[in-house]
């Protein structure tokens, strides 16, 4: 049988990995946050309509997200083949991040269900209560240096630097601006933070009844 420690921390890991895998897969849905990030300047350096840019992105997303839609193929923005072989290897970790996502909320309908049944819950109390103060103090500190860590990130998770697009060959790198890829990242740790939190409270209800 598992131990009471060692339960408490596959509890925590499976709470952080759904919370960040969740708040990955809610930010990737959330096309408004790319027509948010859109400026007039931005629209007017592709030479097409803002309802162009839009269409194309969606159909960017429908490849980066449905596993069926094989073919990288946008009606307005060409890509090189270095390009090409950077968002297939994109659309791989949005899939795994999708099938991760689905396995961890398994583990952790389970593990938790056990916790609950066993009056356990309290102990997680403070587990919570520290995420809660840390996640707003590590999002702040990513965001001081940014662009930094977003490199550092692509470093790690791509083996090439296909990554570093050419405006000139892959020109959808011009409308997929740095206040897209800040906003994103500012949203997923919202997403957690709220999670987070939402996930304390539930506890703390159940402790108080």
């Amino acid at each position: 049988p598992i131990s009471i420690k060692m339960r408490k921390l596959m509890a925590a890991l499976l709470a952080i990995w759904v919370g960040i895998s969740g708040a990955i897969f809610l930010t990737i849905n959330s096309p408004w946050l790319f027509h948010w990030s859109l400026t007039a300047r931005t629209v007017h350096t592709t030479g097409l309509t803002t309802a162009q840019v839009i269409k194309n992105y969606h159909q960017l997303l429908a490849y980066l997200e449905f596993p069926w839609v094989k073919r990288l193929n946008l009606a307005d923005f060409p890509f090189s083949k270095g390009g090409l072989i950077h968002m297939a290897a994109v659309k791989n970790l949005f899939l795994l991040n999708s099938i991760t996502l689905v396995l961890a909320i398994g583990g952790l309908l389970l593990i938790w269900h056990r916790i609950f049944r066993e009056k356990q819950e309290w102990q997680m109390l403070r587990f919570f209560q520290i995420a809660i103060v840390v996640t707003p103090l590590i999002i702040f500190f990513l965001a001081v240096d940014f662009n930094r860590y977003f490199i550092i990130f692509h470093q790690v998770f791509f083996r090439d630097n296909y990554w570093i697009f050419d405006p000139k060959t892959d020109p959808i790198i011009n409308v997929l601006t740095d206040r897209f890829f800040a906003l994103s990242f500012a949203l997923i740790g919202i997403l957690f933070e709220m999670y987070m939190i939402f996930f304390y409270r539930i506890i703390k209800k159940q402790v108080l009844t």
